[in-house]
């Protein structure tokens, strides 16, 4: 691959370079995914739902703050560096912008320290749990800072590397979370373990990313970070945040279990979590280091199309298998659960579909609406979620997250319709994909006299794959107009 003087591709983004660098990060995060996966039998059954519930309120406080204190600074990065003409420049970017990431977090934290009773008595209700708030805050800069070092390697172009340190990081955390559990040191061990993965993380990142940051940080080009990435922070921010204020709902409008419930279908909604997250690292950088114009606009719209409809048809089949699901990874104490999964796989799927609009918006000169659309689908979440928890409990939690991320992805389509001309049909498809969602979180409240119903959608969502596979039309070439 050769690089013009701006630091950008000349050949631009192929198809199969797409498809190889998702399929490398997918592979490095499924196998700590697949590992959380697996530890959620121990997890929830060593725990119990309560416990369980307060450990995943706490983790969820540490990655919203988390988010929010890495101020989106990959996109950033990655639009600053196309700009600069020499390596010296390229490696001051990043060098600033690991700077203010660290900076921005470890001040974070210490200001959150002394309010860590405070945040157990009012985000999770459970003033008791002071420690786990402070456990939670510690987190924040070592994660945070461990995750810029691991997206230096992955702006570089150095997939296996990057690779490499998420394996690293996601094992150690699972696996110490696990050893500290089993050893009695019940929801505080969860985020000990996290702590400690995440050290050996950070270790890990620093060593490959070190050759990288060559140059001194400046603070213009800190500052500069910071304000750039500020367009695309809500976008994570707010759909992290949403999440959140759902645990929040369900800990003090529901049963205690619920937010245990929530927990387990999150993560078993968290391979699709995977595959948007995979397939957003490999995209973001070369979508946003594309020029504007036709080539670049068939692009968006055929990857758009590609990975829309495989998203939303796979995500419909696990929802119409939740209950069985969540029966055989937890067991059926879990078994609720099943109602809200349908709803999250789905809205999982139709965040990485919104991620491919938001890059198109990023090239085009659209960011001001990317804060609009997150937070307009933010805000309907929440107040869906508010209006409805009491009656439909976890049924509407599923149902609001997609309604959410709809609404996030219509009013950004609606800016970039005109640059990402997409056809009807993986349009069409997206919106049905909506109702049947609804469907199958309604049907999984009563999961035995729905089995049939669920049965016979899981096969036609089967059969519309294989159709839509033999006659799907290839990517086109990017190697034309990228300049």
């Amino acid at each position: 691959m050769s690089l013009n003087p701006n630091g950008v591709d000349d050949g631009g983004m192929t198809a199969r370079r797409l498809t190889s660098d998702s399929l490398l990060f997918g592979a490095a995060g499924a196998l700590g995914k697949a590992l959380a996966v697996v530890t959620v039998p121990v997890l929830s059954r060593a725990l119990g739902p309560n416990d369980y519930g307060t450990a995943d309120l706490a983790i969820g406080f540490s990655g919203l703050a988390t988010l929010l204190v890495s101020f989106a600074g990959d996109m950033s990065a990655a639009r600053l560096r196309r700009d600069e003409t020499t390596q010296e420049g390229r490696a001051r970017v990043l060098s600033s912008w690991i700077a203010a990431t660290g900076l921005i977090s470890c001040l974070a934290a210490l200001l959150l320290l002394p309010w860590a009773g405070a945040i157990a008595g009012f985000v999770w209700d459970a003033p008791d749990e002071a420690d786990l708030a402070v456990l939670s805050i510690i987190l924040v800069p070592v994660a945070a800072t461990q995750a810029a070092l691991a997206s230096v390697l992955r702006l570089v172009e150095r997939p296996v590397a990057a690779a490499a340190v998420a394996v690293l990081d996601l094992m150690a955390q699972v696996g110490f979370a696990v050893l500290f559990v089993l050893m009695g040191a019940g929801p505080e061990g969860v985020l000990a373990g996290f702590i400690v993965g995440s050290v050996i993380g950070l270790a890990g990142a620093t060593a490959l990313a070190f050759p990288h940051l060559s140059a001194a940080p400046r603070l213009g080009v800190a500052l500069r970070s910071v304000w750039l990435g500020a367009s695309f922070l809500p976008v994570g921010a707010i759909f992290v945040g949403t999440d959140y204020v759902v645990r929040y709902l369900l800990a003090n409008f529901a049963e205690a279990s619920a937010v245990g419930h929530f927990a387990v279908a999150i993560r078993l909604a968290s391979p699709m979590l995977l595959v948007s997250a995979a397939f957003s690292m490999a995209w973001g950088p070369y979508g946003l280091g594309r020029r504007p114009g036709p080539a670049t606009s068939r692009m968006f719209a055929a990857v758009f199309e590609v990975f829309g409809i495989g998203t939303v048809l796979a995500s419909l089949f696990v929802g119409a298998m939740a209950p069985e699901i969540v029966t055989i990874v937890s067991g059926s104490e879990y078994l609720p659960a099943g109602q809200a999964l349908p709803g999250l796989v789905l809205a999982a799927g139709i965040s990485g579909t919104f991620f491919i609009v938001v890059t198109g918006a990023g090239i085009h000169g659209n960011t001001r609406a990317i804060p609009v659309s997150a937070v307009a689908g933010g805000v309907v979440q929440v107040l869906t979620t508010t209006l409805l928890v009491r009656d439909f409990g976890l049924v509407a939690v599923g149902v609001c997250a997609l309604l959410g991320r709809m609404t996030s992805l219509i009013i950004l389509w609606a800016v970039t319709r005109a640059t990402l001309r997409v056809r009807m049909l993986p349009l069409g498809i997206v919106a049905v994909s909506g109702p049947v969602a609804v469907l199958l979180s309604v049907a999984s409240t009563a999961p035995t006299d729905t089995v049939l119903l669920r049965g016979a959608i899981a096969v036609g969502v089967l059969l519309t794959a294989i159709i839509i596979a033999r006659s799907r039309r290839p990517l086109p070439d990017a190697n034309q107009g990228t300049t």
